[in-house]
């Protein structure tokens, strides 16, 4: 009942859409990039997805989270894993409902995987519109193993960064890391400890945004070992500048093949600020960005 084909058939993919005007967070700011994770069930149409989540990047605030009504009859809602269980379709009201009348926050004593209300929408393909309007193509959307959440969403995004490639399993795919241990290590925190109640898809979201903080805090404290250094241009802006008299491209490991691959030849500027982020895969991710996040987790 997951097979992509019959998938494609019931919900076929879209690529995200040209955007002139991306939906803002809820402090009126730009949304540089977004963090999600989407929980599933067994409906009689397939896996489905029965919660979809997003969060900003770098910041981890709340842009969505909501309960999906899938397109089949639910069979089985995987409580144990998705954490979405019968009560939380029952307490939930309608998006456009909640829009208007907010839920009141969590108390400060309720744990994540405790039933909390949620606004629901009537289908994936609403889920996904509101995802997509906080959206351009070039927005990075970070998830971890993200391929799953984009197969249930059918949505093919073309700028992602995947915790499970920034942290590499030793013994190279099909093995690979799983978040709560990747958050335990790097993050020194614990998640997904529910038990039986499952999982929380905005728990998950916030500890795999926070992972990508710290890769990139380490990227650019590598970076900035060999030379590399942020100065202001002339128009006052913040600028990646490598270091004189170095093979930028070999000094952060990128062979020539790869170079030319992705397009970096050198031939220009603004090639330098793709470099350091290149080799890690977070090409998406922009040079103030980067900056910020080091001097957020106090890498310098």
């Amino acid at each position: 009942t997951d097979s992509p084909a019959r998938l494609a058939a019931v919900q076929p993919f879209i690529t995200t859409p040209e955007n002139l005007s991306p939906a803002r967070n809820k402090q009126g700011g730009v949304v540089k990039a977004v963090t999600f994770d989407c929980e599933m069930g067994y409906t009689s149409r397939g896996f489905e997805m029965v919660r979809l989540t997003a969060v900003t990047w770098p910041e981890g605030g709340d842009l969505l989270d909501i309960l999906v009504r899938p397109l089949g009859t639910i069979i089985d809602l995987n409580s144990r894993f998705s954490g979405v269980w019968p009560e939380h379709f029952t307490n939930a009201v309608p998006y456009e409902t909640w829009l208007a009348t907010p839920s009141p926050a969590p108390a400060e004593s309720q744990t994540p995987s405790e039933p909390r209300p949620l606004p629901f929408v009537d289908s994936p393909h609403k889920a996904r519109e509101l995802l997509c309007s906080f959206l351009t193509p070039t927005t990075p959307l970070i998830g971890h193993a993200i391929e799953n959440d984009l197969n249930v969403t059918r949505l093919c995004h073309p700028t992602v960064i995947d915790t499970m490639l920034l942290y590499p399993h030793p013994r190279g795919l099909p093995f690979r890391f799983g978040l709560k241990m990747l958050t335990k290590k790097y993050l020194q925190r614990d998640i997904q400890t529910g038990g039986d109640r499952g999982h929380d898809s905005l728990e998950d979201a916030i500890s795999t945004g926070d992972l990508v903080r710290v890769k990139v805090g380490l990227e650019w404290k590598r970076v900035r070992k060999l030379g590399w250094a942020f100065k202001d241009d002339e128009f006052g802006e913040s600028k990646l500048v490598r270091p004189p008299d170095v093979d930028a491209f070999g000094a952060l490991g990128v062979e020539a093949g790869d170079r030319k691959l992705a397009g970096l030849d050198g031939a220009d500027d603004s090639d330098d600020a793709a470099r350091p982020g290149f080799l890690n895969g977070m090409g998406g991710i922009t040079v103030a960005d980067i900056a910020d996040m080091g001097l957020t987790i106090n890498v310098l």
